[in-house]
């Protein structure tokens, strides 16, 4: 009863569609065109957008698919599009760090939309154009014509209202904006975002895949069986998928309903005899419990006691193996779900030693709906889950370089990655002539949702009987239980898929690979221009050169699996015939035989650039290393400028100390002597050469000399000298003013020639390292005695024995002279498990202070020259074996 009228509903909603039509005739070419509303709504849609040039100064304006795919969805979740959607798996482009970006992800896409997209550019309403990204992606854009722009003219006013209700987002009840209150659709790494100009932003829902409740029991042909244990069987769990929720919004336009489902997703993996084997190792082929739950999880803390993982594992039952062909299991998938959806799901999985691996399940129930009435809308919502759950169950028991290698074929969005789907029914209504099937219409929209485009429909039996083959990009239709005999040719067929599609994704990545090559030549070119690019050059040229030898890898794998990819004889009856022309084998797999050899050739060509680019880059680099070697020039240049203007300041500064010092002293000595003379000469002047003075008439007669000295105190110092003073000399050279010219030059000389030694001293001080080769035998208690009474001792193991020790410390000064200047840093190395002194390495800054320069340098310095001949290195070795000879370290 209620398919009944699931079926009335489906007619009526037909009839109110081929009514609502708006007739149009074209002036320009005298035809009248016969248009749905809905054709007409997604015209005036696409007008917002794209929009033919009326002049040559009018540029071409266009929207791209993906966008407006997703504005048909915003229509037809708002309820103003009467049209279906299905998620389907579909790779976006957008912009990440100013760098373009793509993404794989399952999207709602309309078929329907899409088909009347191409009717309009079919009837001329509509113009298309293809772009390719930066990232190796096609994209395509359409734009209304001009023959659409009349039609539009003639639009009913209420479709407008209807497309302008969701298209725009009006402020109160003002009429919208053109373009401030128009939406537009922004994609990004999490999606796809609804915006205006007006600041209106949303998260477009067209990523949110709806989930529904389905039972599924674990399948697979016998033809790929190698035991027979049975397998487990939800046929009588069906009735609790309709006990549980399904998120699917509104009523979905069911045009092919399907009895008796099995499916099979097949892909094909980089797999090789050694990876064969340490799977079953995993899986513990031959142990007594094979199977169990899996993890990809790497276990950071094996010595950890306890191990936590996340909820809902895989649990894996190995059904049968052959260890040098195939392994068989089944699998329950245990993710967790939705509040309220149920989903029992058990898979059954098929992984041959080559790569292929399959999928297999046998639909029981689909929400309400039972094992003879499966609805294909629902049936694509199923398969999402499916194609999704069976990537994590392979991604649990893969190894971290299979992983690697998958991620890097699908640009790391191996989660998502492609699938080709076998479906099998033992019959779907309506039953129709094959032909029927690819109408460019309702049928074929909905197979579009689980098969991709639709190739070619095929009758195997007597048409308009049900034995039915449609062949899709991602999927094929097995209709009729008599052509499961052909499941070898069916299989042959899906294998070949498989590996087209991984081939197609690894092209893909390939031709991704070339464009970062050509961004390393550019980058190499401007190298000289800017030197920061080196760094980029070089970690480009690491990450290419990682990829093209890992896709290299794939591509060995691929070869492999094509050796023993081989296409069965014709079978001798009618309908194997027709089956075997229907899927093309012999010419598929020859043009998987022509694109393996494509890439390869394209990888060789990869590999030869960047050997070449290799020697661009060493040339680079020598540059680069003569610019870093130029600049550090530069700079030691002008640190040693710096250093030497700051020794000249110091010195300049020494000498305006000394200067300051040795006017003081002169200015000293002058007034001292010139005073003590002018008292004399006054004394010898009053005695009238007798040597008498009357000291009481001194203050009236010199004032000035009684200001200086007290007379009175000092009484007359030539009667009790005798007539002889100090300093007597230096009151007739006084009055000679050519030698106290003389005298003040000759000590002006020399504190210049002091000033001079001692800013040469300083400009040729450093740090002075020597090292020194001795190979003594020591004793070992001894030597640690010795080395206890510094403090600064900094002890270092540098062998795995712990005999061999580097030995830092300061000695102590000793007496002034000890070590002709400051304590050098003492490095000495011994083997203490065999007592050798190996060597002794000393370090000392060699500019002193100008007192110890003046006494430690100059006057030992000249000193040494006969003892030592200038060999000061050889006094601090001497000093250091004195005082270990002293400790008694050499004592053996």
């Amino acid at each position: 009863m209620e398919k009944e009228e699931r079926d009335h509903a489906r007619d009526e909603k037909k009839k109110t569609k081929e009514s609502e039509v708006m007739l149009w005739l074209d002036k320009a070419d005298g035809k009248e065109y016969k248009l749905s509303f809905e054709h007409v709504k997604l015209l005036y849609l696409v007008s917002h957008f794209g929009r033919a040039s009326k002049s040559e100064e009018q540029p071409e304006t266009w929207i791209r698919e993906l966008p407006l795919c997703v504005l048909i969805y915003e229509g037809i979740v708002a309820g103003k599009l009467d049209f279906d959607y299905a998620p389907y798996s579909m790779l976006y482009a957008y912009t990440l760090e100013g760098r373009a970006t793509t993404r794989r992800q399952y999207l709602n896409i309309s078929q329907e939309g899409k088909s009347a997209i191409d009717d309009l550019r079919d009837q001329n309403f509509l113009k298309g154009i293809k772009m390719e990204s930066a990232d190796m992606l096609t994209t395509n854009g359409v734009q209304v014509s001009s023959k659409g722009l009349d039609l539009l003219q003639a639009m009913p006013p209420l479709l407008r209202l209807e497309v302008d209700e969701f298209l725009f987002i009006r402020k109160g009840y003002d009429p919208p904006h053109l373009k401030k209150d128009l939406k537009n659709v922004i994609s990004d790494e999490e999606g796809f975002l609804v915006v205006t100009l007006n600041g209106f932003e949303e998260r477009s829902g067209v990523t949110e895949v709806e989930d529904v409740s389905y039972v599924t029991s674990p399948f697979l042909p016998w033809l790929l069986r190698r035991g027979e244990n049975a397998m487990t069987d939800n046929s009588e769990r069906a009735w609790e998928s309709g006990q549980g929720l399904s998120q699917v919004k509104g009523d979905l336009n069911e045009n092919l309903i399907l009895a008796q489902v099995h499916l099979v997703i097949e892909e094909w993996v980089p797999y090789a005899a050694n990876d064969f084997s340490s799977l079953l190792d995993r899986l513990g082929a031959r142990t007594r419990h094979a199977g169990g739950r899996f993890t990809a999880f790497i276990d950071p803390a094996p010595n950890n006691q306890t191990v936590w993982t996340a909820a809902g594992l895989t649990d894996l039952t190995l059904l049968d193996f052959d260890p040098a062909y195939c392994m068989n299991s089944e699998a329950e998938i245990l993710f967790p779900e939705a509040p309220g959806v149920t989903q029992i799901e058990h898979v059954g999985i098929h992984i041959a030693i080559h790569g292929t691996v399959a999928y297999g399940v046998r639909v029981e129930a689909i929400g309400p709906r039972l094992a003879d009435d499966i609805s294909i809308d629902l049936l694509s919502r199923m398969l999402v889950d499916l194609q999704q759950d069976s990537s994590a169950i392979l991604n649990d028991i893969l190894t971290e370089n299979q992983r690697r290698m998958i991620n890097v074929a699908y640009r790391g969005d191996a989660s998502t990655r492609p699938k080709y789907l076998v479906l099998f029914a033992d019959k779907v209504e309506p039953m129709v002539p094959a032909k029927e099937y690819v109408d460019h219409g309702d049928n074929e929209n909905e197979l579009k949702q689980v098969l991709g485009e639709v190739w070619g429909a095929y009758d195997i039996g007597e048409e308009g009987y049900g034995d039915v083959v449609v062949v899709g990009s991602t999927g094929m239709m097995i209709v009729g239980s008599k052509l499961r005999k052909y499941d070898r040719l069916t299989f042959i067929m899906s294998e070949a898929m498989s590996i087209l599609l991984f081939i197609s994704a690894l092209f893909s990545r390939v031709m991704m690979t070339q464009g970062e090559i050509a961004k390393l030549k550019d980058l190499i070119m401007e190298g000289d221009e800017d030197p920061a690019h080196f760094d980029a050059v070089t970690k480009l040229r690491n990450t290419t050169s990682k990829e093209v030898a890992m896709q290299e890898e794939l591509l060995a794998h691929l070869s492999t699996a094509i050796q023993h990819l081989n296409v069965p004889p014709m079978p001798s009856d009618d309908g194997g015939k027709k089956m075997y022309h229907a899927l093309d084998l012999a010419r598929r797999v020859k043009l998987i035989e022509a694109q393996t050899r494509d890439i390869d050739k394209l990888l060789a060509g990869c590999r030869t650039n960047i050997s070449v680019l290799g020697r661009d880059i060493k040339a680079l680099q020598a540059k680069r290393e003569v610019r870093l070697g130029l600049e550090i020039e530069k700079d030691t240049e002008r640190m040693m400028s710096l250093t030497n203007a700051k020794i000249r300041i110091l010195s300049l500064l020494d000498l305006a100390q000394m200067v300051l010092a040795g006017s003081f002293s002169l200015m000293f000595l002058d007034a001292f002597v010139s005073a003590r003379a002018r008292y004399f000469s006054v004394l010898e002047t009053r005695a009238g050469g007798n040597g008498t003075m009357d000291i009481a008439n001194l203050g009236a007669v010199t004032g000035d000399i009684t200001s200086a000295v007290d007379t009175e105190s000092v009484g007359n110092p030539l009667e009790s000298s005798g007539g002889y003073f100090p300093l007597q000399w230096a009151l007739a050279l006084d009055n000679i003013a050519f030698f106290n010219l003389l005298l003040h030059l000759v000590a002006l000389g020399g504190m210049l020639y002091l000033l001079r030694a001692a800013e040469n001293s300083r400009k040729h001080g450093g740090l002075r390292t020597v090292n020194v080769k001795l190979d003594r035998k020591i004793n070992p208690q001894k030597f640690e005695k010795y080395l206890r009474q510094f403090l600064s001792t900094v002890l270092t193991d540098v062998s795995s024995r712990h005999t061999l020790r580097r030995v830092e410390f300061t000695p102590h000064a000793g007496l002034l002279f000890k070590w002709r200047g400051a304590p050098p840093r003492v490095i000495v190395k011994a083997d203490l498990h065999l007592g050798f002194l190996l060597s002794a390495s000393f370090t000392r800054f060699e500019t002193p202070p100008l007192w110890r320069w003046l006494v430690c340098t100059v006057i030992l310095r000249r000193k040494t020259e006969m003892d030592m001949k200038g060999n000061l290195d050889d006094h601090l070795l001497d000093t250091l074996l004195a005082d270990l000879e002293s400790a008694g370290v050499f004592d053996v």
